[in-house]
């Protein structure tokens, strides 16, 4: 055993001395099965995990068996039945491993004297850092599916012992079964009573042509032809704002008397920003105007008051 090794099971002892007294579930170890490892690294990987089960037996619940390593009596491709032979009256912790990169990606599981298996968890195991937390956040992970009596939850357990129905002496099993007495005739159906006809509906439903619906688009187009024109309006407000200044720019140079050739496109600006500010004036007026007015002229929403007096009569 190597000195790491020893030195993992000392610091598992140490913890495990205070709760040493509480007896658990007896649990043992399958060897596991890593393509890759040498014999070293395998020693260490089954180091790890004892350790782990020994540091995890505080808790009570499980002890380890002694020695904690079983014998590789299943070969390298354990079936449940083998494992379960080998589990005696308690566990075996059973996986396998797969080498990536420095580390072991390890898969195990629990399973009890039946053969049966808890769900399977999965941990890396640093062969150089040799942490433990990993091992021991599995183990009491795969510990709820632990009975009291050391099966797995849900497992396919032994078949119980017949039992005499009336509470005395079990029942062997070989035994003919008794032959149930004939149960009592029932008592004769009575017929059913005879259904009454339906009531004849008590209102006349008007089946009269129902009244045009509403042009409830103006409801729609008149808040968005008044916010757009507005938003033309203000537009044109700002390109007004700017074309003022730019032409008031010119007319203090002209009176300064230092125009140049360079002013000629500002006064070409000058003559568009005109042109554009009445555009967007002329079409921000019309659509307040549209909007407004199909905001005015537009009908009541269903439901209302219009409506209600009209609509559901029977």
């Amino acid at each position: 055993m190597s000195p790491r090794r020893l030195a993992l099971l000392a610091l598992a002892c140490t913890a495990l001395a205070p709760g040493a007294a509480r007896a658990g579930i007896p649990v043992g170890i399958y060897p596991f099965r890593v393509p890759g490892l040498s014999p070293a690294q395998r020693a260490d990987l089954h180091g790890i995990l004892e350790a782990g089960l020994a540091s995890a037996s505080r808790r009570g619940i499980l002890q380890p068996r002694s020695p904690l390593l079983l014998p590789a009596t299943c070969g390298d491709a354990p079936s449940a039945d083998c494992l379960g032979t080998a589990a005696k009256e308690g566990l075996v912790l059973a996986g396998r491993g797969e080498l990536k990169g420095g580390v072991v990606l390890v898969t195990v599981a629990f399973l009890d004297r039946n053969g049966a298996r808890t769900r399977e968890v999965r941990f890396v195991v640093d062969l150089v850092i040799q942490n433990l937390r990993p091992v021991g956040e599995a183990i009491a992970e795969l510990e709820i599916e632990i009975e009291p009596d050391g099966t797995v939850s849900g497992g396919a357990g032994p078949p119980p012992t017949a039992r005499d129905p009336y509470g005395r002496n079990p029942v062997v099993t070989d035994a003919a079964p008794a032959v149930p007495a004939a149960p009592a005739p029932l008592p004769p159906r009575e017929p059913p009573a005879p259904k009454a006809p339906p009531a004849k509906a008590a209102a006349r439903i008007d089946v009269s042509s129902p009244a045009a619906p509403p042009a409830l688009w103006k409801r729609q187009a008149g808040p968005l032809f008044t916010f757009v024109g507005a938003a033309l309006l203000g537009g044109g407000a700002v390109v007004g704002y700017l074309d003022k200044k730019l032409a008031d720019d010119l007319a203090a140079k002209r009176a300064a008397g230092t125009l140049g050739p360079a002013d000629r496109s500002s006064f070409d600006r000058v003559d568009r920003y005109n042109v554009l500010s009445t555009a967007l004036f002329a079409a921000g007026g019309v659509s307040v105007a549209a909007g407004t007015w199909l905001w005015i002229s537009a009908p009541a929403k269903p439901g209302g008051a219009t409506v209600a007096g009209a609509a559901g009569r029977f």
